[in-house]
């Protein structure tokens, strides 16, 4: 009977991890976030002051003998990826009127 709750447990875990993206910050640390977010979101998820001012991302910026990949803030992230967000102090947030 074990073996079942193993099997019942791999699946509830796949089903949970299919739903979130894992990304982790140049510092290591790993954030949580739904599937489709955004490096924007991840931005936000650091800090709102990275948020406001990001332009995009660099991915995988430690990886030795990889190339930095820079993407723009839009782009939806992917599970294991590491990023360091990239900002211009002069990029602001536009308020949408409603």
């Amino acid at each position: 009977m074990a073996g079942d709750k193993d099997v019942r447990m791999s699946e509830v875990l796949g089903y949970v991890q299919s739903d979130q993206v894992q990304i982790y910050s140049p510092k290591g640390d790993m954030l949580v976030f739904p599937k489709g977010a955004t490096v924007l979101d991840f931005a936000y998820g650091i800090h709102s002051d990275l948020g406001n001012h990001c332009i995009g991302a660099l991915v995988n910026p430690t990886s030795f003998g990889a190339s930095k990949k820079r993407v723009p803030r839009e782009r939806q992230l992917f599970t294991g990826e590491a990023l360091q967000i990239i900002t211009d102090p002069g990029v602001h947030p536009k308020k949408i009127m409603a």
